[in-house]
């Protein structure tokens, strides 16, 4: 893992993690969450990694997640003290984000999380390769509710005013209720998405593999405009 000066592009400091799984390498696909001055990220090897944001130096490593050698492909989320990722496992695990004493565990389906979490309200939301969006209680990981979609949920869910929206894989974007997981709406694109959404000023922006960005009614999901792109599918930013 690499820390880069961002006015100058220059190499501040560099971390190994782990070099060692099955062929001598251990890659890191998700991307690092920092809190804290606390760089935290999993890794290839199926660990959990907190570095001082500063250093890069060691602060805890935890390798409590079950699945053995595995990917890691969730982001790690940090609330209250709580540092949350989706395992390769079927499982949303909670640690401690200052000693890496694992919390708890929740079940949240089937196949390695690509979702990466995300904590408002004292719930947190993550997307399954079951076809599901999981709430949990971001104390006790008791499961609150399940909404299912068509097909896996890869990209990352947002809650705005009350309302979760996440995209499928079966090719919509939906909306649920935060509380009670009850469907509000869901948008049929032309193809599979694997970005998450944003909203701003009560628009929902979205990115899909066939090569479009859409513009939708947040609160009803009616379509404002459809923008033909060069690139497939991406998280759009607004400003």
């Amino acid at each position: 893992m690499y820390a880069v000066n961002a006015a100058t592009g220059s190499k501040v400091w560099s971390v190994n993690l782990n070099p060692v799984w099955n062929s001598g390498i251990s890659d890191i696909y998700a991307s690092p969450t920092i809190s804290n001055r606390i760089v935290y990220i999993g890794t290839f090897d199926d660990s959990v990694y907190a570095l001082n944001a500063t250093t890069g130096a060691r602060v805890w490593a935890s390798s409590a997640i079950s699945s053995g050698p595995g990917v890691l492909l969730s982001s790690p989320a940090v609330s209250n003290g709580i540092v949350y990722i989706g395992g390769a496992d079927n499982y949303l695990y909670a640690f401690d984000a200052g000693t890496g004493v694992l919390d708890w565990k929740a079940p949240i389906g089937a196949g390695n999380t690509v979702s990466s979490p995300t904590v408002v309200n004292g719930v947190v939301y993550i997307g399954s390769q079951d076809f599901n969006l999981y709430a949990i209680d971001a104390n006790t990981g008791t499961q609150l509710w399940t909404a299912a979609t068509g097909s896996n949920i890869g990209a990352s869910p947002i809650v705005v005013a009350g309302i979760v929206y996440v995209a499928s894989f079966d090719q919509h974007v939906y909306a649920f209720d935060a509380t009670s997981g009850a469907v509000k709406w869901s948008f049929p694109t032309g193809a599979f998405i694997e970005s998450s959404p944003v909203v701003s000023n009560g628009t929902l922006y979205i990115g899909s593999a066939d090569n479009s960005v859409y513009a939708l009614d947040a609160a009803t999901g009616t379509k404002k405009w459809r923008r033909p792109c060069l690139k497939s599918s991406f998280l759009p930013l607004v400003s």
